[in-house]
């Protein structure tokens, strides 16, 4: 059998695609330190106010208090979106491209699946279905594992 050129591209596409993701991540969370570091500089720049000033009234002091109570909860609020980040860093290309080659090339019309069998095919691969209404294009993800092609199908 003749190989696939759309297979050798989807290989060849992978660690760019592996990398862009990574690359993307990392922009992200540096992103995220920098919104971390200017509220820091913000609560620091508040402190250095309090401590400069005379302020016989307290009115200097109540408002620097709501407004640290304010960068307090913004800095909270944004460590632990870098948690979340952190934790959904990609993970290392597995080198699975392999898998492509047992998927069956094949002409299918979905439609033709009885509707409860559809929904056990997309869920089986976890198909996302995005569609762009701006230029009218449908992307199809599927997530493919060694586990998910050698469980036999259900019946």
């Amino acid at each position: 059998m003749a190989p696939n050129p759309r297979l050798a591209l989807a290989k060849a596409s992978l660690p760019n695609a592996n990398d862009f993701v990574r690359a993307e991540h990392l922009k992200a969370e540096a992103e995220i330190r920098r919104e971390l570091t200017e509220l820091d500089k913000n609560m620091d720049n508040l402190m250095r106010v309090l401590q400069r000033d005379n302020d016989p009234q307290g009115q200097l002091y109540r408002r620097a208090k709501k407004r640290m109570l304010e960068l307090e909860q913004s800095y909270a609020a944004v460590e632990a979106w870098l948690r979340r980040h952190a934790a959904s860093t990609p993970p290392e290309q597995e080198g699975n491209a392999g898998l492509l080659d047992h998927l069956p090339m094949m002409a299918v019309d979905l439609n033709m699946l009885p509707a409860d069998r559809l929904r056990r095919f997309l869920e089986a691969f976890r198909v996302e279905i995005h569609y762009d209404i701006r230029t009218g294009r449908a992307t199809f993800k599927a997530h493919i594992s060694g586990e998910t092609c050698a469980k036999p199908p259900a019946t």
